[in-house]
């Protein structure tokens, strides 16, 4: 169980934004949001010198990967690499937020694999690169909550006007 749902099921956090694949078995949700994969790249690798703007798993499969610290995440990134590569990919790095994963690149650890959205929080004082992953993969942001519990009244008003702006 990851953190979240973990701490969904506990009563800590009533509603939350999680990331595909959700846990369907303990939790509900509305998607809010899809997005793209993409690889943060230090900006002195050859990778970042290349005028295009994809990479692909080829490309990285054997370099140091920095990777959410999600569980099913790591699983997810892992097939994608052996069905793509027929290789193990090479995780150094495993962190919960992609600013201090974006910090990591900058210091030359390794190249990051995260949602392309996650650029727009990342300094412009940083020697990153961002591209897009190829072949694509996309994920979803989902408003999401324990379905075992019913949510309370400004919760359950919450969830209704998602649903509504959504659906």
């Amino acid at each position: 169980m990851d953190d979240l749902t973990y701490r969904m099921k506990s009563g800590l956090l009533e509603l939350a934004i999680t990331m595909t694949p959700l846990n369907t078995e303990q939790l509900d949700g509305i998607t809010v949001y899809s997005d793209t994969w993409a690889a943060i790249i230090p900006g002195s690798h050859p990778l970042a010198k290349n005028k295009k703007e994809t990479v692909t798993l080829k490309d990285i499969v054997d370099t140091d990967l920095i990777i959410s610290s999600r569980h099913s995440r790591e699983e997810e990134i892992r097939s994608w690499f052996e069905k793509h590569t027929g290789k193990e990919p090479r995780f150094v790095v495993k962190t919960a937020h992609s600013s201090n994963a974006s910090k990591l690149v900058d210091q030359n650890i390794g190249i990051a694999i995260f949602p392309a959205s996650v650029a727009k929080n990342i300094s412009r004082e940083s020697n990153v690169v961002i591209k897009k992953l190829i072949p694509e993969v996309n994920v979803d942001y989902v408003l999401s909550w324990d379905k075992e519990k019913n949510p309370s009244a400004l919760a359950s008003k919450f969830i209704e006007h998602v649903r509504n702006l959504y659906s």
